[in-house]
């Protein structure tokens, strides 16, 4: 599973799913859909990931390597995806479009129906209680 977060906003920007083991062509395509949803060029923060700087480095996007800080807002959207999807062991993941319709749903719900402690609001909407 990849997933990318606005480090700002904290919105959720793309999700994807590989199977079996990540690679530079992977990231490729999820930084497709990461920079789709982008305005203007962003710095992707990055962990230590080998596949990231070479797929990175040929498309032109700059990058840093970070742990802890920002990446935190990462690490807990996963937290959250496991405990809300831990009842749904049944989750039919055995096709691919399945388990995209899943991760869109779950993108919109994070997103815009959520309410985010931390934040006080969801991550779209700023202003919305």
């Amino acid at each position: 599973m990849w997933a990318a977060i606005d480090a700002d906003t904290k919105e959720l920007l793309a999700v994807y799913a590989s199977y079996y083991y990540r690679s530079s062509i992977n990231t490729l395509v999820f930084l497709r859909k990461v920079l789709d949803t982008c305005v203007g060029t962003p710095v992707v923060l990055v962990d230590w990931g080998p596949w990231y700087s070479w797929a990175l480095d040929g498309i032109g996007i700059r990058w840093l390597h970070i742990i802890f800080d920002y990446r935190n807002v990462i690490e807990r959207f996963f937290s959250t995806m496991k405990e809300k999807t831990r009842r749904f062991n049944n989750l039919p993941s055995d096709r691919l479009d399945n388990l995209e319709s899943f991760q869109n749903l779950f993108m919109v719900w994070y997103n815009h129906l959520r309410r985010r402690q931390g934040l006080g609001r969801i991550p779209v909407g700023i202003g919305l209680s």
